[in-house]
């Protein structure tokens, strides 16, 4: 037997097998069942009582996945290709937006006259309109970010899941400012319930 070192990629195979290794851990520790894609899909042919939607909701996780793959949506240069207007402008992700909205845009319509999904579910899609301070100071954040290293969160997801360094950064950055986000309310909170608010 010879070995292919041209192909043989060990940092990324170690990373993309603990990376599995995790998500089983975690899927049996959080649902009680074996990540197995085939019986997942499987059991969505033959659904038991109560057991369709976790499997729906990781078959739709696998699709958005691909999607992001499949578009070129997981490569920070194609994304940052679509933000330089002043250089060599990538319009692929206009119609990554388009197509994805497309698709979406009857489900969404109709779920917002239902209360429960599908599966029986609640439904919970944001309800407020107001512009205020969060959601702008949000989006400045979320759009820096996103123009400085051309990474979003789903995308962050599938680099980290390559064993790239920059998805990976990106990932801790993005939980180290969702936990810094989470303590500042928190602290905001407590000070708003011991000044009578």
């Amino acid at each position: 037997m010879l070995v292919a070192w041209n192909a043989f990629t060990p940092v990324t195979a170690l990373i993309g097998g603990a990376l599995i290794g995790a998500a089983a851990a975690a899927f049996v520790v959080l649902n009680g069942r074996i990540a197995g894609v085939s019986g997942i899909l499987g059991g969505l042919l033959r659904p038991a009582r109560g057991d369709i939607a976790w499997r729906a909701a990781f078959v739709a996780g696998l699709v958005f996945g691909v999607g992001l793959i499949v578009a070129g949506m997981a490569n920070p240069e194609k994304v940052l290709g679509f933000l330089d207007l002043a250089g060599a402008w990538d319009p692929s992700l206009a119609l990554v937006m388009a197509g994805a909205i497309t698709v979406g845009a009857g489900a969404f319509a109709l779920m917002r006259k239902k209360t429960r999904t599908l599966l029986g579910a609640p439904v919970r899609l944001p309800v407020e309109r107001a512009i205020d301070r969060p959601l702008v100071l949000g989006s400045i954040v979320f759009g820096v970010g996103w123009g400085l290293a051309g990474i979003c969160p789903g995308p962050a997801l599938v680099l980290a899941g390559y064993g790239a360094i920059k998805g990976l950064v990106f990932l801790a950055a993005m939980l180290a400012g969702s936990a810094l986000f989470e303590l500042l309310m928190q602290n905001r909170q407590r000070e708003d319930g011991s000044n009578g608010r």
